[in-house]
């Protein structure tokens, strides 16, 4: 549920910001009066936006939004997580060895129900296989 609200939440950061630069007076008031929450008072309001105008706020969502744009490999074993993928694995495979990491990566970031992997993914993968067959 947290994800979900920080998600709204900055997809809000964007849109009010996007009013605040590319509108002039009138458009401006009638879109930020769209924007503004029900649930929301209108000095919460005034208090939102002051920040997400404020020249902190502005540096560190680019900085953040630099920082997003590198990720080209993201996971897919949603909440599960690494210790209970290598446990699926295990029980899968009927060992209580070590998984390779090569291989926990791989099945932690290959798609599910038959969709294409990501294009990071995919060359991570390519990476993966020409370095284990160097090994052999």
């Amino acid at each position: 549920m947290g994800t979900y609200l920080r998600e709204a939440s900055s997809r809000k950061d964007g849109l009010v910001l996007d009013a605040l630069d590319r509108l002039k007076r009138e458009a401006r008031e009638k879109r930020m009066d769209k924007l503004m929450p029900k649930t929301m008072t209108v000095r919460e309001w005034e208090d939102f936006v002051k920040h997400v105008n404020s020249a902190e706020f502005r540096v560190k969502r680019l900085k953040m939004q630099e920082v997003h744009s590198k990720h080209t490999t993201p996971h897919t074993i949603s909440r599960k997580g690494y210790a209970r993928l290598v446990m699926d694995l295990q029980k899968e495979l009927n060992t209580t060895n070590e998984i390779d990491r090569a291989n926990l990566w791989k099945d932690g970031h290959k798609q599910r129900r038959g969709k294409n992997p990501y294009p990071g993914v995919i060359e991570a993968f390519e990476k993966l296989e020409s370095s284990s067959r160097a090994w052999c």
